[in-house]
């Protein structure tokens, strides 16, 4: 009679450092100083963008059951949101679509400037050969958000085709974090474009790699011009221009040959 297969024991993931560097460096200061650099016209009110930034990172850690029963257990579940967590639902919904998305676009930026000094190199052990030969590894790859747009509640009751934009992610190998999140309202636009303007935001010498979409031998051209690296396929076609050296089995070298 066979014994009864053992239950793996259940994984548990500590996210007590993570909380530890939101509080950090997601600070309120620098929630401010990054709205004072993006605002045209647009006003703190109550829902000010470190609000904003901590009620959505909260939601991300804690996975309530809907948005609308998170606002309402606002000052218990969200203690320090002050006079945010007092409003009604409506009031956050409304701050949040009339809101432009370029604020939290350059608070992510300001926040992973921040984020570099505690970021350790720690990820990708397998491959971390790769650092002896290359100082960055970065991953480079976009999404359309077609599969989103249909969750979103604003979108429930939208009959029209709905053309809701791209992503495009510069994630780094290494230290297991996003680099650049860079969204276009623009569904239509080229992808392979959009990664060329990303180009100079890479630091120079840095191995990309990515699919076969950006196997083409402009966006190789552009990686050169930035001093960058990327693996070649055989759909691109490499012209040689002159051999360096050439080393036999028996480790003999022959002189360069053009």
């Amino acid at each position: 009679m066979s014994a009864a297969p053992v239950a793996a024991p259940a994984v548990r993931v500590s996210l007590a450092g993570t909380v530890q560097l939101l509080h950090t460096h997601l600070t309120a200061a620098l929630c401010h100083t990054v709205f004072q650099r993006v605002r045209n016209r647009e006003r703190q009110r109550r829902w000010t963008l470190a609000a904003l930034a901590q009620f959505w990172t909260t939601v991300i850690l804690t996975a309530p059951r809907s948005l609308t029963q998170a606002l309402q257990e606002g000052g218990r579940m969200f203690p320090t949101l002050g006079p945010a967590a007092r409003t009604s639902p409506e009031a956050f919904f409304q701050r949040a679509e009339r809101l432009r998305p370029h604020f939290f676009q350059a608070l992510y930026e300001a926040f992973i400037a921040q984020l570099m000094a505690d970021a350790r190199p720690l990820y990708a052990a397998a491959v971390s050969g790769l650092r002896e030969r290359f100082p960055e590894v970065w991953v480079l790859d976009g999404s359309r958000l077609d599969q989103v747009a249909h969750r979103l509640k604003l979108t429930w009751d939208v009959r029209s085709p709905l053309l809701p934009g791209c992503l495009l992610v510069l994630y780094d190998l290494f230290r297991g974090l996003p680099r650049q999140i860079a969204f276009c309202a623009d569904a239509a636009r080229s992808e392979l474009r959009r990664a060329q303007e990303l180009l100079a935001q890479i630091p120079p010498g840095t191995l990309l790699v990515a699919d076969r979409l950006y196997a083409s031998v402009v966006f190789i051209a552009a990686l050169s011009q930035h001093q960058l690296v990327c693996r070649l396929n055989r759909q691109v076609k490499v012209q040689p221009v002159k051999m360096l050296r050439r080393v036999h089995r028996g480790g003999e070298r022959s002189p360069s040959a053009s």
